[in-house]
């Protein structure tokens, strides 16, 4: 499956559902598993990851805002 990920924005990827996110997260994960020294991802997964994990903090305080 191919999600739309506007070059890991992550005020654009605000749009996507969790599934998505969380979709891609694991993607990330398992494209950028790094086996030597003390990280599980190389740099660049990491960077991507930081964004997704904002994307889904983001994503939480705009529900939250609109919620009566």
């Amino acid at each position: 499956m191919k999600i739309k990920t506007f070059g890991y924005d992550r005020l654009k990827m605000t749009a996507l559902s969790y599934e998505e996110l969380e979709t891609l997260s694991r993607q990330v994960t398992e494209e950028h598993a790094c086996e030597d020294g003390i990280h599980l991802v190389d740099a660049k997964g990491r960077k991507k990851l930081d964004n997704i994990g904002w994307a889904i903090y983001t994503k939480n305080k705009q529900d939250a805002a609109n919620v009566p």
